[in-house]
């Protein structure tokens, strides 16, 4: 299983990427909207996306509207990470998105992540 942190903040890419990868995923980071959408183009189809709004260049809200046009978009899970409950209403705009308030605890993440791996043993 790949997951896919799009994140701007060092810490949170250290933090996502170790919870995850106990988890069993194999991780991959970018750090803003741009190099993501690319990393999209150039391939990369993950099962579970870390997704922050507010990051340089292109920022998540960018990401989320590329997703829309995915051809693989049902098979991904969104998680959208960010300081503000602004963006709540932005889990409607893909077909299987949470959204966790920052501060994340690693407890919020697993209980996405266990949930996610039972759908998709089913």
């Amino acid at each position: 299983m790949k997951a896919f942190i799009i994140e701007d903040e060092k810490g949170l890419q250290t933090l996502y990427k170790a919870i995850l990868e106990r988890a069993g995923y194999q991780t991959f980071v970018a750090r803003d909207g741009e190099i993501a959408i690319q990393m999209f183009e150039e391939g990369l189809i993950p099962d579970l996306i870390m997704l922050d709004i507010r990051m340089p260049n292109q920022n998540g809200l960018d990401v989320l509207k590329y997703l829309q046009s995915h051809p693989n978009i049902n098979d991904m899970h969104v998680v959208i990470s960010t300081a503000t409950h602004q963006f709540e209403a932005y889990t409607e705009m893909l077909p299987s998105v949470d959204f966790l308030l920052k501060p994340i605890m690693s407890t919020d993440i697993m209980e996405i992540v266990e949930r996610i791996q039972g759908i998709q043993k089913t």
